[in-house]
């Protein structure tokens, strides 16, 4: 789970006022202003830095180039609103005194909040700053990510798993979890949720359309609503999508609660598939394979830190003698003798343990074909993309990219964009393009496909799809 995506992006501005040891005063700008996001903070002294702008800057300025006509003050600070600019930040000498008065003017009217940075400030101070509250943010995020993966866990392990998942994840929220089928299956209540409509009594008609949408979907699948007093919600399908978990809190989710609504998805749809299995092992290679435990569990478990581990599906797997053993997959560290089965079986390529879940598609895909042909098999024999059956990849590759269809570059920016695990620069070094422009093309193919780029379930069937879609 310690992935980019928890990586803190941005800070709100709030955070840079609020430092004592920097002293900056707000000279422009609302409170509400205070939290609008910041990116990173940047120097420029040029007239008009708006084309080197890429939105949600603390820009920092001297005004080494600044005449303080107004008319051009307000040209100035009109582009800098227009880019997106969170706040400027103007210090004081040694070019002016003070902040110049028509500046001041300027960035109330424009609705740009302005600061004033002292003399005893150096600009690097601020920009470190802005890094510092970025990493702190990242670690806490980390943090509560792990802390609840723990939590659910245990909860998931306890004699109430599936109610136990959603009391923890509620908790965890701040809010509360529904399970949803054909009626209410459970849910759990935060102790200090406001959302009393949806905790106390009757699961609002919203939620139950937002279920419905969701259950009758195919593809990626997600929805999210807002109700009327104020709760967001977001629902995602539990395993072959029969059941459906809603959550709802009272601010919206941000990247930290997507991550633990990710894990509680997880261990409820192993909990759903393996409804009548009470063995701890058979649990805890259910979480593994779906994406849910982390390394130290596995390392835990089978004593081989850092090893590459397999993933075994088929039938007779006591007989492997690992303790992590399922319904139908097992997971060893080193290799396999197929010889000691009774019946058939498929081994995955040695891999990672943030890669279990790939794995486990791998093996239980080898599995079909091992049927087929009527002997074990083992992935570095045949290869992968023996197992994969073509047509079936091009239907879903062709249904859930339909909105895509006739727009090769915004594909091919795409398809590149998560070959570079989303990162702009190097994204757009392999295009030979400029980095808004991909921000331009990924955010069109997030738009017209309604799904989040952030979700890493999301970013992984695109990037399957995206092998056998022609635009």
């Amino acid at each position: 789970m310690a992935s980019a995506e928890f990586l803190a992006t941005t800070i709100p501005l709030r955070a840079i006022v609020e430092r004592d040891d920097l002293g900056v005063a707000v000279l422009a700008g609302s409170d509400d202003a205070l939290e609008r996001p910041v990116r990173w903070a940047h120097v420029s002294e040029l007239t008009d830095p708006v084309p080197y702008l890429l939105g949600e800057e603390l820009l920092l300025s001297c005004g080494v180039d600044l005449v303080p006509e107004p008319e051009l003050v307000d040209r100035y600070v009109t582009g800098l609103a227009g880019a997106g600019v969170t706040a400027l930040g103007f210090g004081v000498t040694p070019v002016f005194d003070a902040v110049p008065g028509p500046l001041i003017d300027a960035c109330a009217r424009r609705g740009l909040p302005l600061l004033e940075i002292p003399e005893r400030t150096p600009f690097l101070a601020v920009c470190r700053t802005v890094g510092e509250e970025l990493t702190s943010r990242t670690q806490a995020a980390l943090r509560r990510l792990s802390d609840a993966q723990r939590a659910l866990t245990a909860a998931a392990a306890g004699p109430e798993p599936t109610v136990g998942v959603l009391r923890t994840l509620s908790e965890w929220l701040g809010g509360w979890a529904l399970l949803v089928g054909s009626e209410l299956v459970g849910s759990g209540i935060s102790e200090t949720s406001q959302t009393s409509e949806t905790s106390q009594t009757a699961t609002p008609a919203e939620v139950w359309e937002l279920a419905e949408r969701v259950r009758g979907g195919s593809g990626v699948r997600s929805a999210a609503t807002e109700l009327v007093d104020g709760t967001r919600v977001v629902a995602q399908p539990v395993q072959q999508g029969q059941l459906v978990l809603a959550a709802g809190k009272p601010a919206r989710f941000d990247v930290t609660d997507r991550g633990v609504l990710a894990v509680a998805l997880a261990l409820l749809s192993v909990l759903a598939g393996r409804a009548t299995s009470t063995s701890l092992g058979s649990l805890t290679t259910g979480l593994l394979v779906d994406g849910a435990a982390n390394e130290e569990l596995l390392d835990g478990v089978l004593g081989r830190p850092g090893s590459p581990y397999r993933v075994v599906a088929g039938s007779g797997l006591a007989e492997l003698g690992t303790p992590l053993v399922g319904e139908s997959v097992a997971i060893v560290a080193g290799d396999v003798d197929l010889a000691r089965l009774p019946g058939l079986a498929a081994v995955s390529r040695p891999r990672p343990a943030a890669e279990l879940p790939e794995a486990a598609r791998e093996a239980r895909l080898l599995l079909e074909r091992a049927n087929v042909v009527g002997h074990s098999l083992r992935a570095e024999d045949t290869g992968f993309a023996s197992a994969i059956h073509p047509e079936g990849a091009r239907s879903f590759a062709r249904e859930l990219l339909a909105p895509l269809a006739g727009q090769p570059r915004v594909v091919s920016t795409l398809r590149t964009w998560l070959a570079q695990h989303g990162n702009w620069d190097r994204t757009a070094t392999a295009l030979n393009a400029h980095r808004n422009s991909v921000r331009h093309h990924v955010g069109r193919a997030q738009r017209l496909l309604g799904v989040d780029l952030a979700d890493p379930q999301v970013r992984m069937e695109l990037w399957f799809a995206l092998q056998w879609f022609d635009p």
